[in-house]
């Protein structure tokens, strides 16, 4: 995937340690998809939950700490090129500025259970093309769906922006219905 300026990674992890992200030329994406972890940046110390997001931009490194507990920590990591955001681009919209025009370095956003149930499928459909051999429009499909991963991503950071910071991680019922059916439905439900 790397030649299509783009890389994605599933992380599973199940014992105790710490895992750094970041990479100098191109922006980080990290969906927590299960378990709870803990994110340190410089000084700085933040919990991240399944349905979390992190953003972090080009030449900077967090470290994750996953502390065992019943549930593994899961997460999708997305490397995204500048080239690639633009390439993505249309005359309205221009991603690549979309992600250098947001005044952090590592910002953590929690998405509307709505957001994270597409992009935890879409996700997970573009990790898995990696297996998969070539099929119809297979081009357009993965950009497609990366296009659409990077933009429920975005929405969700200025979303959560637009939110007051006291309502930050309140959830709504229908959210929590969402989360409980999530970690207990055994069989994964995908976009095919």
């Amino acid at each position: 995937m790397k030649k299509q300026g783009y890389e994605m990674e599933y992380v599973k992890i199940e014992d105790s340690g710490k895992r750094s992200f970041g990479q100098k030329k191109n922006h980080t994406i990290i969906f927590v998809t299960g378990g709870r972890g803990y994110l340190y940046q410089e000084e700085e110390k933040d919990v991240c939950t399944m349905e979390d997001l992190i953003f972090i931009k080009p030449g900077n490194k967090v470290n994750l700490e996953y502390r065992k507990n019943k549930y593994p920590l899961e997460l999708y990591v997305l490397y995204v090129g500048t080239e690639l955001l633009r390439s993505l681009s249309d005359e309205n919209t221009r991603l690549d500025e979309a992600f250098d025009i947001v005044p952090f370095q590592v910002k953590t956003v929690h998405s509307e259970s709505e957001s994270a149930m597409l992009i935890k499928s879409i996700s997970k459909k573009l990790y898995s093309m990696i297996k998969e051999s070539p099929q119809f429009a297979h081009t357009l499909y993965e950009k497609s769906l990366l296009t659409m991963l990077l933009v429920l991503a975005l929405r969700s950071s200025v979303k959560e922006d637009v939110q007051l910071k006291s309502n930050k991680k309140r959830h709504v019922v229908m959210d929590d219905i969402f989360i409980y059916i999530r970690e207990h439905l055994t069989e994964d439900i995908s976009l095919e």
